[in-house]
């Protein structure tokens, strides 16, 4: 096959044109990754090409390559060259014409994917599970061929329960099929996957379409256009609705407020209200339940407990940059000042705005932490659980008791590679899942363990 250039699946760098058979490295974030797991290929000319056969061609010169090497180290070795001398040896070329076969045969198998079929095929590499999850026992047909990853650009994930379990909706992107996008659910405890809904379309085309979750339902829009109505528990299709033009925000109704309709706005200005009950949408105007907003989803669950900063008291010594209120907890999470912005937190009882305790969020010592680092934090069961950075790339998250300030546990995330944010910061009773760059990590919220991992990053 000749040279092509490969997008980084990591940074999305086009790399200079090359052979893409082995393994590649990007230039750029030094990224290490194999053909079939490129964001994108085109040729020279900048014609796109379908990254299945890419990966098929890849595979093919990989392993007629090593067939060459096999041969030419057999002849060396039929040939018996000793000291300037042939010696003939019968009984060698009779092994190495079945080593020979046995190659031949081994990678048409792996090539047409009858492999995947045969027990213990996973332990092989590069036929094992390139899902994402960290387990899952029941995976849709053709997962096998995929490397997942988390999109962020869908939004952080949203906790819910399934089967009574706690669990987590997000978008994800199926490199290996075609960069598909899919709403997924998983198991927090083992990160298995529940359900799939999709295809929504390819990365290019849907990365803008939303999902919402509200009252048992998942409604997932595609640029066909249309509205996607699922069952949350078993991600089954209830109903799918005709649009006249793409999704521009999905208003679900305020927690606690009994209402049977959510709100939806296309680009072309047309809006109507969906009737939970009927699962029909009615022109209607926007209620006066949905304010206006930049957001595409108004009225995410994950920040339904953040407040005004204006509820805090004045705490000496901190500028408060984000408060959290729960029942009669309250906490703010802020920075030192005067002085190095180093990030603290503190605690106070909304009602009276007294203030309970202040100290520094970070369990390391102030030279390592990194200034302004934490920028995400969650309340959730009595728990305040935060983020921040130290040294030149590691990260933490870390809790505490959030009426006593006591430290209940300081986790170190896995580090990753040099392109590290982490995007966001969600919580559950008993689960924390942290948005990283293509990937979700779950952490025990009792003790910060972690959980399991859904998508993949890139590990060097």
């Amino acid at each position: 096959m000749e040279r092509i250039h490969l997008d980084c699946p990591n940074c999305g760098a086009k790399l200079p044109a090359q052979s893409p058979s082995g393994q590649i490295k990007c230039a750029y974030c030094e990224t290490k990754f194999h053909a079939a797991q490129a964001r994108a290929a085109h040729t020279q000319g900048g014609e796109s090409l379908d990254l299945h056969t890419v990966a098929a061609s890849a595979g093919a010169l990989q392993s007629e390559a090593h067939a060459r090497w096999v041969g030419q180290a057999a002849a060396r070795e039929i040939a018996g060259v000793r000291g300037g001398r042939s010696v003939a040896k019968p009984g060698l070329v009779v092994g190495v014409v079945v080593v020979l076969v046995l190659v031949f045969v081994g990678t048409r198998l792996f090539q047409s994917g009858l492999l995947s079929s045969l027990p213990g095929a996973s332990d092989f590499p590069g036929a094992g599970d390139l899902t994402g999850g960290s387990g899952a026992s029941d995976e849709p047909e053709g997962a096998s061929d995929e490397y997942l990853t988390y999109d962020t650009v869908g939004g952080p994930p949203q906790p819910v329960t399934i089967g009574g379990e706690t669990a987590f909706v997000g978008r994800t992107r199926a490199s290996h099929a075609d960069d598909q996008l899919f709403i997924e659910a998983y198991d927090a405890d083992t990160a298995d996957r529940h359900w799939r809904i999709g295809p929504l379309g390819s990365y290019g085309d849907a990365r803008r379409e939303l999902f919402a979750i509200h009252a048992s339902r998942v409604f997932a829009t595609d640029p066909s256009p249309s509205l996607r109505i699922h069952d949350l528990e078993t991600g089954e299709e209830l109903e799918k609705i005709s649009l006249t033009d793409r999704v521009e925000t999905i208003c679900l109704p305020p927690e606690g407020k009994d209402k049977d309709a959510i709100w939806i706005e296309q680009v072309d200005e047309r809006t109507g209200l969906l009737d939970l009950e009927a699962l029909r949408l009615n022109e209607a105007g926007r209620p006066d339940w949905c304010p206006a907003s930049r957001d595409s989803v108004v009225n995410l669950p994950s920040a339904s407990n953040a407040v005004d900063s204006a509820r805090a008291p004045a705490v000496d010594g901190m500028r408060i940059r984000k408060v959290f209120v729960e029942g009669d907890v309250g906490v703010a999470l802020g920075v030192r000042d005067p002085g190095t912005p180093f990030p603290m937190v503190a605690g106070f009882d909304p009602e009276t705005r007294e203030l309970r305790y202040h100290n520094d969020l970070a369990a390391d010592t102030p030279d390592q932490v990194r200034a302004r680092s934490s920028e995400l934090g969650a309340l959730e069961n009595g728990r305040f659980i935060a983020n921040y950075g130290s040294g030149s790339d590691a990260w933490h998250v870390t809790a505490f008791d959030a009426e006593t300030g006591a430290r209940l546990w300081n986790t170190t995330l896995r580090p990753l590679f040099s392109i590290d944010p982490l995007d966001a910061l969600v919580a559950s009773g008993d689960h924390v899942f942290i948005m990283r760059q293509r990937s979700v990590e779950i952490l025990s919220a009792e003790d910060g363990e972690l959980l399991g991992t859904v998508g993949r990053e890139s590990y060097e």
